[in-house]
């Protein structure tokens, strides 16, 4: 297939739908799952629950390629990684586990894969970082879904 018919051709919504169902799984799996999310991080647990019914919607709206959708798509996602980022550097402010030391619990706890011994499991983590990557998948293929509206 030449680059030709390759502009001609509709943008595909493949890349979107895929990485937003694993955002969505690995989001609904920390909800059902993770136990302190919900017991020591309620505010979170509320966030994760917005997150999920909002990417739905937007995904179900971006079916129709609405530009709207695609910058939801976008702008959603890059807020949520900024959120998760920050609350690991911040220690988990928003959290019963939230610390004043400068001892990088935040990042031990969400990303220590188990080794850490914070409370840290490799479930969690795994969960955790594939949602942030099929998140920042789904931000680079709503971006091009966008450039090519």
């Amino acid at each position: 297939m030449d680059d030709s018919s390759r502009e001609k051709r509709p943008v595909s919504l493949s890349a979107i739908m895929v990485s937003g169902i694993i955002a969505l799984a690995s989001s609904i799996f920390l909800l059902v799952y993770d136990k302190n999310l919900m017991n020591h991080a309620m505010l979170h647990w509320y966030g994760l629950i917005a997150y999920v019914i909002i990417i739905v919607i937007l995904l179900g709206l971006s079916a129709g390629r609405s530009k709207g959708a695609f910058v939801g798509l976008i702008i959603i996602p890059v807020v949520f990684i900024v959120l998760i980022l920050a609350d690991a550097a911040l220690n988990l402010p928003l959290s019963s586990f939230h610390s004043t030391s400068p001892s990088m619990l935040g990042w031990r706890y969400l990303f220590g894969f188990g080794a850490a011994g914070e409370g840290s499991t490799a479930i969690r983590s795994s969960a955790l970082v594939i949602d942030l990557v099929a998140s920042a998948v789904l931000i680079g293929a709503s971006v091009r879904a966008l450039m090519k509206k």
